[in-house]
């Protein structure tokens, strides 16, 4: 037997093994276990030099030979532009990703959604609580517990959080004392205080493997710091001066380190990837993620395109008619608010399969004061999506189920 056709057999059992469901485990809970693993080994083989390169679109790729990496890695941009008016509701569009819960915990506080925890499990802050730590919520159960531990401050406010690798991940900010950085094992134990902020420092935080990172400007710059779940002291992440967190973990942002936003790079901080992008020539500027780039024309419409400036495209959006807000996912999805003749809107766009859902005022009714339909995203990743049918119900958009069930769909 040859030796490549012997590392292609060990990779194919080693990809089938990854795949067998544990027994008892959560579905979806499983298949973002294998995709972890699968994406640790990944990287691991490229550190190795197992990896080739290839330019992709002005964009130095990697490509494991004989991996299905490439089949679980979020896809290039479609190359299309949906209907945004004439989206539906989340709720017809993935219905088996929405949750209806109810409007309060069982004890009748109200409550916001940080992250989906597996299972009919969900990492929540309470809305107005006083306690410095979140609740785990089992809405099949009807349960909650309370993850911050004894001696919880009074007046502190859970700012956002996520579930990564078996741990539930938030923050603390308690006023005039700043921000602290919590984690606990989901399953149960004891928090552990990650970090605690000088007063004054505003991070943005990202997850790449089991670590948390941020980024930090103290007057001389950014930098990426980065600290594991599990505890112990945190530390520069070598070579990320003048590099920001962005909204897309586990990627960073270079875009500060220029003086115009023509042209930067991203950086994969698990995998080591980096992205180049440039603006097209017709755009004033754009904001790019590891999918797509969105930006305006020198006239105020909004554009689209790839991240060598390539499928340049205008939307039937100006000013702010159209505000991209996030895009979760390393890029798949682009979540943001329009507006326009039928009133306003939060749509979600999953870039890859051009689908489009939409929350409007039927799906969340406006609240006094509001004049668009109240959509929150408060974790980390900014995967979890809630909002209110008035006094009936909640309902949560989990983005990493669309895309796990995206991904079952693959022959």
């Amino acid at each position: 037997m040859s030796n490549q056709l012997e590392a292609d057999l060990v990779r194919t059992m080693a990809d089938a093994a990854d795949d067998a469901p544990l027994p008892g485990e959560d579905f979806l809970v499983g298949v973002r276990h294998r995709q972890r693993i699968r994406r640790r080994r990944h990287a691991a083989a490229v550190v190795a030099g197992v990896a080739v390169l290839a330019l992709a679109g002005g964009a130095t790729v990697v490509r494991l030979a004989g991996s299905t990496e490439d089949k679980l890695a979020p896809a290039a941009w479609s190359g299309t532009v949906p209907d945004f008016a004439s989206a539906g509701s989340p709720r017809e569009v993935w219905p088996d990703a929405v949750r209806r819960l109810p409007v309060t915990l069982p004890d009748g506080v109200h409550y916001e959604v940080l992250a989906a925890a597996g299972a009919d499990r969900y990492l929540v802050a309470a809305v107005g609580g006083t306690l410095s730590g979140p609740y785990l919520f089992d809405a099949k159960a009807g349960t909650v517990r309370f993850l911050g531990g004894q001696g919880a401050a009074v007046r502190a406010e859970v700012r956002t959080g996520a579930v990564v690798g078996g741990y539930a991940v938030w923050t603390v900010y308690k006023g005039n004392d700043g921000l602290e950085l919590w984690a606990a094992p989901v399953g149960g134990g004891a928090p552990r205080q990650l970090v605690d902020f000088p007063i004054g420092d505003t991070p943005v935080f990202g997850i790449a493997g089991d670590t948390i990172y941020w980024s930090v400007d103290r007057g001389s710059g950014t930098e990426i710091y980065r600290v594991p779940l599990s505890g112990g002291e945190p530390a520069l992440v070598p070579g990320s001066a003048g590099w920001r967190a962005s909204a897309q973990s586990p990627w960073l942002d270079s875009k500060r380190r220029v003086d115009a936003d023509r042209a930067g790079e991203l950086w994969n901080l698990t995998t080591g990837e980096r992205l180049t992008w440039a603006a097209s020539p017709d755009a004033a500027h754009v904001d790019c993620d590891p999918v797509l780039c969105t930006g305006q024309a020198a006239d105020g419409t909004h554009i689209v395109q790839r991240l060598d400036g390539t499928g340049y495209q205008k939307l039937p959006y100006r000013g702010d008619d159209f505000t991209p807000e996030s895009a979760p996912v390393e890029g798949r999805f682009g979540v943001g608010h329009l507006s326009g003749a039928d009133g306003e809107a939060w749509y979600v766009w999953d870039r890859v399969t051009g689908t489009v859902a939409a929350v409007t005022a039927a799906d969340a009714p406006m609240g006094s004061g509001y004049s668009t339909p109240q959509l929150t995203y408060r974790g980390f990743e900014g995967t979890t999506l809630q909002w209110q049918d008035g006094d009936e119900a909640v309902y949560v958009l989990d983005l990493e189920a669309v895309y796990v069930l995206d991904l079952t769909a693959i022959p």
